[in-house]
């Protein structure tokens, strides 16, 4: 069954890796449910079409589709983060995560992103 009526936004997993803080030399994988913007078919080729002329970063690609998030936790490691363009700003200088956001948001829209 298919409802044509959707609704605009729907979560999708997003994972990176950063640095282990105890363990030098490894990695620590780290993800949260990013909630994207629910683009028609041509909004998504409008995006994917500045993408491809290099005219957005992958951060700036991860602005223009992420909505929330759910997952992100504040210092305590307990408190939802609450969403925000602030902490999504603050979000972004994290190494990786706008590519982990960029990529998320393709995997959701049936691409296959391979690893570089």
């Amino acid at each position: 069954m298919f409802r044509l009526t959707q609704s605009p936004t729907y979560f999708w997993p997003v994972e990176f890796e950063l640095p282990d803080e105890d363990q030098p030399g490894k990695f620590v994988k780290h993800g949260f449910d990013a909630m994207y913007a629910r683009l028609d078919v041509d909004a998504h080729q409008a995006l994917i079409d500045e993408t491809m002329n290099k005219a957005l970063s992958d951060c700036e690609f991860a602005r223009r589709v992420l909505r929330g998030w759910r997952n992100v936790l504040e210092d305590d490691g307990k408190t939802q983060m609450p969403f925000s363009a602030a902490k999504l700003d603050q979000l972004l200088k994290v190494t990786n995560v706008g590519t982990a956001i960029a990529k998320g948001y393709m995997e959701s829209r049936g691409v296959i992103v391979e690893k570089k």
